[in-house]
């Protein structure tokens, strides 16, 4: 009876699992689309009314239309007179609207349109100890010292800057895109970063080693 009771609430469990994240995309992009059609609703009445469509074709047609709208845009702010208007609307109002700034930042990293502005991916060692805490090596300074932006979980967009000695950053082969995901998922897929540090850090504790001996049988 015990096994049976695991086996249906493991199974249950499982099944979970794979619908359950797949259920709240599929809510969150029915959300998102019919915020849209009501938004574009007086556009589609206007159609259904002046040109007598059918619900259906005239959503589809102020959809088309709104795409459109967004194209001209996109084109009108890639030039001189459309990028002055843009940026001079973004800094008197729309930049004074509360986590404005923000959303546009991920909007424009995550959408490809900016790419971000980390040279590498490290594993920092904060105020002496043993932690480690994942960080993007932001700047190289003459002195050595490395300015490192240390993101929270699962937002990446927030986070601490450190001023670091070189010994306490260590640069990992990881792609800043994997890094970012392992963020989003406040840790989870971890793996390859750990196994990247600990790879990197053996072959240089090792190298060093040798060199030690090497110099001391000199």
């Amino acid at each position: 009876m015990e096994k049976t009771r695991n086996f249906l609430k493991t199974t249950i469990l499982g099944g979970l699992v794979v619908i359950l994240p797949a259920t709240i995309v599929i809510v969150i992009f029915s959300w998102v689309f019919f915020r849209i059609l009501d938004i574009i609703r007086p556009l589609t009445r206007a159609l259904q009314t002046g040109a007598g469509m059918q619900n259906i074709l005239a959503n589809a047609a102020a959809l088309i239309t709104v795409i459109g709208i967004c194209f001209l845009i996109g084109l009108f702010v890639q030039t001189r007179v459309g990028k002055w208007f843009y940026h001079t609307i973004e800094n008197r109002i729309l930049c004074r609207i509360p986590t404005y700034t923000l959303i546009r930042e991920t909007v424009l990293q995550f959408s490809g349109a900016k790419q971000f502005p980390f040279s590498s991916v490290a594993m920092v060692r904060l105020y002496g100890s043993e932690v480690l805490t994942n960080g993007f090596i932001m700047n190289i300074h003459e002195s050595g010292y490395h300015t490192v932006f240390v993101p929270t979980g699962p937002n990446p967009t927030s986070g601490m800057i450190y001023h670091l000695p070189p010994e306490n950053v260590f640069p990992i082969d990881v792609d800043v895109q994997e890094t970012m995901r392992v963020i989003f998922n406040c840790g989870g897929g971890s793996n390859r970063i750990l196994d990247s540090f600990i790879e990197k850090h053996r072959l240089t504790s090792h190298t060093a080693q040798a060199h030690e001996r090497e110099q001391e049988g000199n």
